[in-house]
């Protein structure tokens, strides 16, 4: 299908920039899709991975808007002092009320990888528009990003490389003292029923919040790497409620990196988004749901 691309800038300053991909024949019943910043990466995604995404949903149909967050890539800082984790998914649905007024769409798929899938998460808990998320090797869904399992998880992987490794050995059993002490104090921090009871929150927090979009009508599909550690910290998720797994879309590629560098592992995640996408229209669940979603 042919398609169209166009740079656009949009938000209460006029200070975001995007780009736009569409097909020559745009249906504004379908949901339209944001593909939203990994970290600093600009709109073109790690190793332009967003632009390949962008351009292949626009082949089928999807009207799609890749933008900065602000002090990104070409869109402008903020003058008003708000942090990183309220601006994001406000600027989020800024580019929401730019495609709704520019072309009509009244619902929206946010798809993002790591701190894009934060986003995605966090703007959908506030706005009934979206009606679907693609999260893509999410390292929190927790708010602020303060994550206790995910610090946990990075602890754990940590001693285990540093267990695994002779030279270690060596040094702790002849050397200084404070090497001891060191992993004296990593393995009563992974042993503490403090910390233990911050991630059983956290874990049932993220649940209960997944579990209410997903009866408010959103669906979800969830794409990790193999052996990427958003694994283990939708796993911790994941069962604190019976049932949740089987009503998210679970999909792994077999590639460990985290941001998708080699092509082999890009048209992985290609195929699969594809094929959930058509799957998703096919079954009629882009009708916008009612009801505000905040407070979730």
């Amino acid at each position: 299908m042919p398609l169209t691309e166009e740079a656009v800038v949009f938000g209460a300053s006029r200070s975001l920039a995007g780009i736009v991909s569409h097909p020559a024949e745009f249906d504004p019943v379908r949901p339209a899709v944001l593909l939203l910043n990994s970290g600093l990466t600009h709109r073109a995604g790690p190793y332009r991975l967003y632009v390949k995404l962008a351009r292949k949903l626009a082949s089928l149909g999807f009207l799609v808007l890749r933008f900065d967050f602000s002090g990104i890539g070409d869109s402008g800082l903020r003058n008003d002092g708000v942090p990183q984790n309220r601006a994001h998914p406000l600027e989020t649905r800024e580019a929401m009320d730019y495609v709704e007024a520019a072309w009509g769409t009244r619902t929206f798929i946010l798809m993002g990888v790591c701190r894009g899938a934060w986003v995605s998460f966090a703007t959908a808990r506030q706005d009934s528009r979206v009606t679907a998320l693609v999260l893509i090797n999410p390292d929190t869904l927790a708010d602020n990003r303060q994550s206790p399992i995910s610090t946990h998880l990075k602890t754990t992987s940590f001693v285990a490389a540093a267990v695994g490794r002779g030279s270690t050995w060596r040094r702790v059993l002849r050397g200084p003292l404070h090497y001891r002490a060191q992993f004296s104090l990593l393995f009563s921090y992974l042993r503490s029923p403090l910390k233990h009871r911050a991630r059983s929150a956290e874990a049932d927090r993220v649940a209960a919040r997944l579990g209410a979009l997903i009866s408010g009508g959103a669906t979800v599909l969830l794409i990790m790497s193999e052996d990427d550690p958003s694994h283990d910290y939708m796993a911790a998720v994941l069962e604190r409620s019976r049932g949740l797994a089987k009503q998210v879309t679970i999909e792994t590629i077999r590639e460990r990196d985290h941001i998708f560098m080699s092509l082999s592992s890009q048209r992985s995640l290609l195929a699969h988004v594809e094929t959930w996408l058509l799957q998703f229209i096919c079954a009629g669940t882009a009708a916008p749901t009612a009801g505000d979603r905040a407070g979730n």
